[in-house]
């Protein structure tokens, strides 16, 4: 498939389609209005099997819609079609082409019509080599080319595989059946490009697809026996000569593969054992569906290459595009297929010599097809093929280049990676490691941070059962403080003194007064006489009073044991939930242990482990602090008790 945007492959693809033609004979244009329609006839690897060496001429049948004087056989044809894209118009060559005599002057009807085939009809000649053998296989392709006086694909040629060197020139033949023989060799087969140069190609992969969309009504038709090369045979007569100078000529069959089943035959006098064997090799597992496929055609697709069809029910299958037919008029329409089909050849004159060689390449073919060129290439191949590989020498670096397919279809070389970049990925796995590491480090610690928060909660209980047993005290404190103020009732000079000063208390208690315990401590520290309390209030009042002020304070000192209580059953519950978060700290410490590569999960597992412990010391602290408060307050009260009992006893 030759280059082209991916505008131009989307707008190919389209169901509505904008189309334009130029054919060029001797440098004039004729444009679209000229043309009636261009028939377009192409085919690689065609016969009546797999055709390696196959040597196809393509042609193509111009219709002009008005006559056209002075055309001559031999003139070069340039037709080519054009798509409108957001960009224009974008052209895709058909290749060059020599008009034969086979033209058509309809004068009744105001038409043209001529036939042109491309230039393997100037390969007709005998090849008489020149070289000196044994010779390099590619120095025979660039003599064939000179000697027929045609352009050499030399990019092309370069990339062949490496061949082992032909020990004798060949003989007897055309120079059309002497590439043709030579592609053999390569499993290849000869063909003129669209740039009118001569070149082999070799099986690609498949590099376009085609739905059911784009094809025309009834368009599939596909064998559902696929085809297999089941053998290659390969005829070869050597000639000798005896003593007196008779030559006999010996013919032998060479065979590989099965004897069985579909058989390529070859007849290539310069074929070995070793060669036919490389040959099949590349080509026993070959597997396709012959088919034929009509459908909306696309320009930039040549015969031999490999298409992905897809059919009605989404079943995908590769097949060679072996013969390839296109027709304009206006719309275009192709028919894809592969039945190794075969057609014949005009003769024309030979043009010549040319200068032409084939550089060898610094590098290897890739077991892809693409090729890879060494560090002893200096500067950026030209001529390279998508998905190449460059190994580029910059100083004391080595660096990879691939040559890329950009949006507009030409190629670019791209650094994919350097050794410098390669110290970079270094220094991030170097890094991840140290991540990783961390992150199991934290991990240990947040365990370790569990236990020790366990400690604490341990430590918090112990301090809560030490409120609690204050509490108790003042509770007992309480008592004997009732056991104290009913002595003191005796005394009905202080029952007044007694009874305010405990009603203040229970209503600060019990009350919701904004008095402090500060004021009460103050209000009972004031020196009262037996006279302020004379008429107040008789002894079974005051007996009452102090029962009920006795009363509220011993549930004041309930209502903190509660309290006390329902923060050891907190504390408690704490403790479990610590020892529940212990537990799991440690399935996730193993857990981290046998998955240190996930360092992301890891990374977010320690933090969100962080902030539950974060979360619990801020738990543990707060609990802390009202069991403090619990203290402090404990303890006010019990101060607060025992003031209130020194009074008592000071009055009394």
């Amino acid at each position: 498939m030759i280059k082209q945007s991916d505008l131009a492959l989307a707008a190919w693809k389209a169901t509505e389609r904008t189309l334009d033609a130029v054919v060029t004979i001797n440098k004039i244009d004729y444009k679209t209005t000229d043309i009636a329609s261009i028939s377009y006839d192409a085919g690689g690897y065609t016969g009546d099997t797999f055709g390696i060496g196959s040597n196809y001429e393509n042609s193509v049948t111009i219709k002009f819609a008005h006559l056209i004087e002075g055309l001559k056989p031999g003139m070069t044809v340039w037709p080519k079609i054009g798509i409108k894209t957001s960009n224009g118009y974008e052209y895709n060559s058909l290749g060059l082409f020599i008009v034969s005599d086979d033209i058509q002057m309809d004068r009744n009807n105001d038409e043209t019509t001529i036939r042109a085939y491309d230039q393997m009809c100037l390969l007709e000649g005998t090849y008489t080599s020149k070289l000196t053998y044994p010779a390099k296989m590619t120095s025979v392709i660039a003599e064939i080319a000179n000697l027929a006086g045609v352009l050499l694909n030399t990019t092309d040629i370069s990339r062949l595989p490496v061949q082992v060197n032909l020990p004798s020139a060949i003989t007897g033949q055309t120079y059309r059946n002497a590439i043709g023989m030579i592609a053999q060799f390569y499993a290849g087969f000869v063909t003129f490009d669209r740039d009118g140069k001569l070149t082999i190609r070799t099986i690609a992969e498949p590099d376009y697809t085609l739905d059911p969309s784009q094809y025309e009504q009834g368009g599939l038709t596909k064998n559902e026996a696929p085809y297999k090369i089941g053998g290659i045979q390969c005829e070869v007569t050597t000639t000798t000569t005896d003593s007196t100078g008779q030559s006999t000529e010996t013919t032998n069959t060479l065979q590989v593969g099965a004897t069985s089943g579909s058989q390529i035959k070859l007849t290539n006098n310069l074929m070995t054992m070793d060669r036919l064997t490389s040959i099949w090799q590349q080509l026993q597992s070959l597997t396709f569906y012959p088919f034929s496929l009509n459908w909306f055609g696309n320009p930039a697709i040549e015969a031999g290459d490999w298409l992905t069809l897809q059919d009605t029910k989404g079943n995908k299958f590769n097949v060679p595009n072996n013969g390839y037919t296109m027709t304009f008029d206006g719309s275009l329409s192709a028919v894809s297929k592969a039945d190794q089909t075969s057609t014949s050849s005009s003769s024309y004159a030979w043009r010549g010599e040319l200068s032409q060689y084939v550089a060898d390449l610094g590098g290897r073919q890739g077991a892809s097809g693409n090729y890879i060129y060494g560090t002893d290439t200096t500067e950026p191949p030209y001529g390279a093929k998508f998905n190449d590989i460059w190994y580029k020498q910059n100083g004391n670096k080595v660096e990879l280049w691939t040559y890329e397919r950009q949006a507009d279809g030409t190629g670019k070389w791209v650094l994919t990676v350097s050794d410098a970049t390669g110290e970079e990925v270094k220094a991030k796995v170097d890094q991840v490691e140290l991540e990783a590491k961390a992150s199991t480090d934290a991990a240990k610690a947040a365990s370790d941070k569990a236990d020790q928060l366990a400690a604490k909660y341990d430590d918090t209980n112990a301090l809560a059962n030490q409120a609690l047993d204050r509490a108790i005290d003042a509770q007992n404190s309480a008592a004997g403080l009732i056991d104290d103020v009913n002595k003191a009732s005796q005394n009905a000079d202080d029952a007044k003194s007694i009874a305010n000063s405990v009603n203040f208390k229970y209503t600060t208690l019990t009350d919701g007064s904004t008095m402090t315990i500060a004021e009460l401590e103050n209000g009972l520290a004031a020196k009262l006489t037996k006279d302020d309390l004379s008429g107040y209030a008789t002894e079974t009042w005051t007996q009452n009073q102090i029962k009920v002020t006795a009363d509220g304070i011993n549930s004041t000192l309930s209502s903190v044991k509660t309290t006390v209580d329902g923060q050891t059953t907190s504390l408690n519950n704490l403790k479990a939930d610590s020892s529940g978060f212990k537990a799991q700290f440690v399935t996730v410490n193993d857990t981290l242990g046998k998955q240190t590569k996930d360092i992301g999960t890891l990374q977010a597992t320690n933090k969100s482990l962080t902030a539950g412990f974060d979360s619990l010391n801020a738990d543990n602290t707060v609990n802390q602090h009202n069991i403090s408060q619990l203290q402090l307050t404990a303890t006010s009260l019990s101060n607060t008790i025992e003031n209130v009992n020194q009074k008592v006893e000071e009055w009394t």
